[in-house]
């Protein structure tokens, strides 16, 4: 009876502490959506269905933790070319939003991160509800504005177990971002130049004012002439491009249009930026609004739109790329 006793008591203190002793492995992160989450203290196995925090993931050093990952698109193959194990790294979904569940399972993840947010490619509430109640956690990233790109990094960092390195990261973009402003703060605002930029593929299709007040083009010291509208991508008539009539035009560098396209077209000879020959496409290497590239934009931007100022952005842009993938700047001086 006493041993009986005995085994009971045991048993009953075995599960009194197996909580505190599973809550022992893990550590509480909160995601981009403010949602308090428990994730595995060292995490092995990630899936990541989205590609705006690959980059921050390889410079901590945890590129190899990465399970499985969406598919890259097409028009944008510059993950494998500066991560050449990205190549190797299943792919579990065709989207950011949708994800077969079975597939995502299949490759054993600790942890899912994922777009939250506002923007309307993020993973469905239902499938993070679904993937979940598997008791895989969902982090989900915001991606509206500067400081959010920030947050990710850190928030990776501590996915990762390496805040130090992540923090070293975001003080290197923060550098770039108080070079550009210092340069372009004393521009009188009679004088800030009217800026449009373009998708590439159709001069009606803009982008807009969705980073309100931490536009880039804002940061550079222009005026994006879209700002009033609160999307990120929008349509509207060559007649208000006319209206609008921006001094300094920018393609986007996934675009298929080119400057000469712009220059040539009879309809926009009455542009400032078409007369003064100001329409550039920025370089495949430093596109990437979501991503910690988005300091170099910025800083292309800047040397663009106010020339006079001496920015020089491909030495910037080389720094960058040693620092961030231990490479010389790969792109071209455009």
């Amino acid at each position: 009876m006493t041993r009986q006793f005995s085994l009971i008591f045991i048993c009953i203190l075995i599960l009194c502490f197996l909580p505190s002793l599973t809550f022992a492995n893990t550590k509480t992160v909160i995601d981009g959506d403010g949602r308090q989450l428990k994730i595995p203290i060292n995490v092995q196995r990630v899936v990541v269905l989205t590609n705006v925090c690959i980059e921050a993931i390889n410079y901590l050093g945890s590129i190899n933790k990465i399970a499985g990952r969406i598919k890259l698109r097409d028009s944008s193959p510059l993950l494998e070319e500066l991560i050449p194990a990205f190549r190797n790294i299943p792919v579990v979904s065709e989207s950011e939003s949708d994800v077969n569940i079975e597939k995502l399972l299949s490759v054993k993840p600790d942890v899912v991160i994922a777009l939250g947010g506002e923007v309307g490619f993020r993973l469905k509430s239902s499938l993070v509800e679904r993937i979940e109640a598997f008791g895989v956690p969902v982090v989900l990233i915001k991606v509206r504005s500067l400081e959010d790109n920030y947050e990710t990094i850190r928030l990776m960092g501590k996915i990762f177990n390496n805040e130090k390195k992540a923090e070293d990261m975001v003080n290197h973009m923060k550098g770039i971002v108080n070079m550009v402003k210092q340069k372009t703060k004393k521009i009188p605002d009679e004088k800030r130049l009217r800026v449009l930029t373009v998708s590439g593929n159709d001069i009606t299709t803009v982008i807009a004012g969705d980073w309100g007040k931490e536009d880039i083009r804002v940061l550079a010291g222009g005026k994006n002439v879209a700002g009033d509208i609160r999307q990120f991508v929008a349509t509207v008539s060559l007649e208000q491009i006319i209206a609008w009539n921006p001094d300094v035009i920018t393609i986007s560098h996934l675009g298929r249009m080119k400057p000469k396209d712009i220059i040539e077209n009879p309809r926009l000879q009455n542009i400032n930026a078409v007369k003064n020959r100001r329409v550039y496409q920025n370089s495949y290497y430093i596109g990437g609004l979501y991503t910690p590239k988005v300091v170099l934009l910025l800083c292309w931007y800047a040397a663009k739109i106010y020339p006079e100022l001496g920015i020089d952005w491909v030495k910037t842009a080389d720094n960058f790329y040693r620092k961030i993938y231990g490479i010389p700047y790969p792109g071209l001086k455009n």
